[in-house]
């Protein structure tokens, strides 16, 4: 009976051991990028995709109609969202809040927007950039991505980065040590049977 007792202390340890973890990575990272206005000097659209969060791209524009647009190259799934934008520059004293802005996806060129995320909130002061996180309820699965600056605090929209993040799971593997425990359980009650028969 303690045999089987240990056994069984062993299979639930060897489970444990081999628990499910989710990662995520960035999938925007690198992707091509279009904006609905010309860019002001030192900035181009490719920096809210380059991975660095000091870089960015201002848009010619006005406070409410700007856009950025993310071509990921194929459909793929996006779980979570990392926003990075301008607040208050203490250089120049200008605030360039994103006050209002949404993002929304589609699979090809021929399908409607989907919003999936839809912020609004007050002045931001950090500098060189804020930045919100966005959950989303169900995962989506498209190849174009579109950020919209429903009302910029000033004139010209200025967004630092895009990070459209899908979550991968995989496998922690049991260590050899673990496996060698389980073994030698199972051998001890293999053993133990065949004596009594």
């Amino acid at each position: 009976m303690k045999k089987f007792i240990l056994l069984y202390f062993i299979t639930i340890c060897l489970i444990f051991s081999s628990q499910v973890h989710a990662s995520s990575v960035n999938v925007a990272l690198g992707a091509s990028v279009t904006a609905s206005h010309g860019n002001a000097s030192g900035t181009k659209p490719g920096n809210i995709t380059d991975g660095n969060w000091v870089t960015g791209s201002q848009i010619y524009s006005t406070t409410t109609n700007g856009w950025w647009k993310i071509d990921l190259g194929s459909p793929t799934q996006v779980d979570w969202i990392r926003f990075f934008a301008v607040g208050k520059n203490p250089n120049n004293g200008i605030n360039y809040t994103l006050k209002k802005y949404s993002i929304s996806y589609k699979l090809s060129e021929d399908d409607t927007w989907n919003e999936i995320v839809y912020y609004s909130g007050g002045l931001e002061t950090g500098f060189p950039y804020y930045m919100h996180e966005h959950y989303l309820d169900t995962p989506v699965v498209g190849q174009y991505f579109l950020v919209r600056a429903l009302l910029s605090n000033y004139t010209d929209p200025f967004l630092r980065e895009i990070e459209l993040y899908k979550e991968i799971s995989d496998t922690t593997i049991p260590e050899p040590a673990s496996i060698l425990l389980l073994l030698t359980g199972v051998s001890g009650v293999t053993l133990s049977w065949r004596k009594r028969r």
